[in-house]
């Protein structure tokens, strides 16, 4: 998180350098591929939680001037997954562990420069999580789990466009439904850092990185964007 604290810094100092440039757009769609880590931690039901490989689909509209509304959609799949009271030992197969969540959101942008905007947004969040069948708990017994939680996630951050191609972004979420450390029963704070280069006014290519601080949750995105 200190490291998205300091590159947050860096990002308000870069303000005065991307004053001349475009304004951020709010109208597109993105298609990611999403990499995601959890620490593993046997003794809190997590066993051998790796991989997690997945996809992501969002959108933007801009209704007026400073308002947008945003959907998201995303799919994660990890080996391993939760077991139940630590239970089977560590290195026992926990079967697969299957994430699926989304979001409605409404965000409002307030324009620091002509081309750096201040972001504030608000969505409904969905996370749904779906675990096994595990095997190896008892001999010829598989036992498969869910659960989904709904619930609000709250973000606040800088969009800089730093010349007509290249953006920067940074923002904050709070989150109650553990869309990155998947503890759905505690609120989540989740940083995260981006940039975005626009080959022509259609068509972007972008990277991001977002951290939790619950699970040592770590997500890698690669970006493509189509502006309409």
């Amino acid at each position: 998180m200190k490291n998205i604290v300091f590159v947050v810094a860096m990002l308000m100092l870069a303000v005065p350098a991307a004053a001349n440039a475009a304004a951020p757009g709010y109208n597109y769609l993105d298609l990611s591929y999403s990499r995601t880590s959890l620490n593993n931690d046997v003794s809190a039901g997590i066993n051998g939680m790796s991989g997690g490989n997945g996809y992501q689909l969002a959108g933007s509209y801009g209704v007026t001037s400073s308002i947008f509304l945003g959907a998201s959609y995303g799919h994660n799949n990890f080996n391993g997954g939760f077991t139940t009271a630590g239970l089977p030992p560590a290195g026992s197969p926990a079967g697969g562990f299957f994430v699926k969540y989304y979001m409605l959101t409404v965000g409002g942008h307030l324009p620091i420069t002509g081309s750096v905007d201040f972001v504030g947004r608000v969505s409904y969040a969905d996370d749904s999580w779906q675990q096994g069948p595990s095997n190896g708990i008892f001999p010829g017994l598989s036992v498969s789990s869910s659960e989904t939680k709904t619930g609000y996630d709250v973000g606040v951050g800088l969009r800089a466009m730093m010349n007509d191609r290249l953006e920067l972004n940074a923002f904050v979420d709070r989150d109650d439904v553990g869309l990155l450390g998947q503890n759905q029963n505690s609120v989540e704070t989740i940083g995260s850092v981006g940039a975005l280069y626009n080959f022509s006014r259609r068509y972007g290519l972008g990277v991001s990185y977002a951290h939790s601080n619950q699970g040592g949750g770590n997500n890698w995105m690669l970006t493509g964007r189509w502006y309409f």
